[in-house]
Formats: structure tokens, C-alpha cells, sequence
């Protein structure tokens, strides 16, 4: 069975996705061309890949069979010629990188382009998610370094601190605390809150940050939000309050739509860390993002155009 890299990498976006218009615009390919490419990869293994039940895409038992064995072919081929790379002393080939959306949205894009400037042979691919999914695909070697808040709890991975980040209250400006610096925890419980989903990392942060002073107060979310910018518009528009990152306050240039404020005696500031695979082999292109991102001054990075 000769199969290419390029059709296996296109059968493991759609594969992941489930939706074969989502993985063009992934790949940058048209949507018949990830069609084309899918019935050769079927001829090829000689079994249907995907069914269509309704509306909803989904594998066969042939497609998740070659779905688990591809992502390792594919992780094996990338580390393969980052090998070869290393070899040659040179900066090539793929970078994964993943991001919360808190360093994701706003300051990662400028340091990419950054990054490519220097190392125009290197291939960036980004992942923006929630802290467990990026820990997750860093520890099964599907990334190569990840940036999540805090230090995710796992032996295997290691963490470099390189920002501090603060977590702050918004409100509308319209809201009767809108010209108040802070605000006492208790005050909280009345308020309906538009909050992260619970798999985000600030969304702990939050909840940790309020029992660690012995606030006691249980927070009314009346609404779950998995985008930031989101969150910021319903704040905007008086739905409710929010704590998100000052980070993504200032890169969403939020801070004359909404006001914002703190929490009296209840400290916010977290660490946003870089992780790594500790067992794993460090590549050139790691070597030379990781030692990029040593070198920014975070404060400045927000203002880079």
C-alpha cells in the first residue's frame, strides 16, 4: 500500500474535524479537492473512509482504524525530518505550535511573524484551544510546545514561565460600577456573570484565585462563552459583567467599550507558561521559538504593529 504524507495529512484534518469544508479552509485547499483526495485515499486502502448519517459526517470503522495509525505515521514524520533538520544545523520544516486564546488572539499572530521573517523554511501550524486540549496534544506529541496559564499538573511536561497576566472584572459603562476601582467579593453574587466554559483555563483561575482568600461567594452565570471577543461585546451591551485576562482586554481594544475593575482583597495575576515534552527531542525550530519567546518583552509585544 503506497500512500503519501499529503493524503494522510488531509484524512487526519477531515477526520478530526468531521467536516470536509472546515478542513479545506485548514489546509487552504478548495473543498472538492479534499473530496478528490479522500475518494483516492479510499481506493488506495480499498474501504469507505466516512458515511454520511443525515446531516453529520462520520468515520467508518476503516476510517477510524486509519485515523489512529495515521496520526502516528504523521507524528513520526514530522519528528523524522526535524531529525534530518537537526542534522543540518538549520531552522525547517514544521512548527506546531498551540495557544490559549489569551496569548492565541492577540500577541502570538506578531511573533509569528516574527518568527517566519528569521526562519522563512519553517512551517507554522497553530492550534488555538483550552489549556487541557493544549496539554493534551503536547503530551501525545501532536505539538511541539504549547502556552497555557499556570503549570498543568503532569510530570511529563516541562514549564517555563513568561508572562504574568492579571485577571479583571468588566462591566458596562452603563453599569452602576463603572466608576468604581474595585469592588468587595460579595458583591458578585447578585450580578449575572458571562463566564468562559468550564474547560477554560481562566475560568479556574477565577474560581481558584476566589476560594484561595475564603470568598465563599457562588458566582450567578446566566451565560458560557467559548470566544473572549464574545464576551466582551455582550458585556458591552449590558447582558452582564465578566473577568477575563487584562491581556485580552487591551488586545481587543475593549478598554473605552467596557470598564474595568478588581476585586478588593482577592489577588488575580497568573503566570502564562510555555510547555514542553520533557522526554522529548528538542528540534532547531524549537530551540530557536522557545529562545524567541524568552526574549520578548510581553508588555511591548501587545503594541508591536
Amino acid at each position: 500500500m503506497d500512500v503519501s504524507t499529503n493524503l494522510l495529512r488531509t484524512f487526519v484534518t477531515a477526520a478530526r474535524l468531521l467536516n470536509f469544508s472546515r478542513a479545506a479552509e485548514v489546509l487552504y485547499i478548495s473543498q472538492p479537492a479534499i473530496s478528490v483526495q479522500v475518494r483516492k485515499l479510499e481506493r488506495q486502502i480499498g474501504a469507505p473512509l466516512f458515511e454520511q448519517i443525515g446531516r453529520s459526517l462520520i468515520l467508518t470503522p476503516a476510517g477510524h482504524l486509519l485515523y489512529k495509525y495515521a496520526e502516528r505515521v504523521l507524528v513520526l514524520f514530522d519528528e523524522l525530518g526535524g531529525d534530518l533538520a537537526e542534522l543540518q544545523r538549520m531552522c525547517q520544516g514544521p512548527l506546531k505550535v498551540g495557544a490559549i486564546a489569551t496569548v492565541g488572539v492577540g500577541i502570538l499572530p506578531k511573533l509569528l511573524r516574527q518568527f517566519a521573517n528569521e526562519y522563512p523554511q519553517v512551517s507554522l501550524r497553530v492550534l488555538i484551544d483550552n489549556e487541557p486540549e493544549i496539554a493534551h496534544h503536547v503530551l501525545e506529541g501532536q505539538l511541539d510546545l504549547g502556552i497555557i496559564t499556570g503549570s498543568y499538573q503532569d510530570t511529563r511536561l516541562k514549564s517555563i514561565p513568561l508572562m504574568q497576566d492579571e485577571l479583571c472584572v468588566i462591566v458596562s459603562p452603563k453599569h452602576r460600577w463603572a466608576e468604581l476601582s474595585f469592588i468587595e467579593p460579595w458583591q458578585l453574587a447578585d450580578e449575572p456573570l458571562i463566564a468562559r466554559e468550564r474547560e477554560a483555563s481562566v475560568r479556574s483561575r477565577v474560581e481558584e484565585a476566589l476560594a484561595s482568600s475564603g470568598t465563599t461567594t457562588t458566582m450567578n452565570v446566566i451565560a458560557e462563552m467559548n470566544n473572549n471577543a464574545a464576551i466582551i461585546k455582550s458585556v458591552e451591551a449590558g447582558l452582564g459583567i465578566a473577568i477575563i485576562s487584562n491581556y485580552v482586554i487591551d488586545t481587543e481594544l475593549a478598554g473605552k467599550r467596557v470598564r474595568r475593575l478588581r476585586i478588593s482583597g482577592v489577588p488575580m495575576r497568573c503566570s502564562i507558561n510555555l510547555i514542553t515534552l520533557e522526554a522529548k527531542h528538542v528540534t532547531p525550530n524549537v530551540r530557536a521559538f522557545r529562545e524567541m519567546l524568552m526574549q520578548v518583552d510581553w508588555d511591548i509585544a501587545q503594541e508591536i504593529d
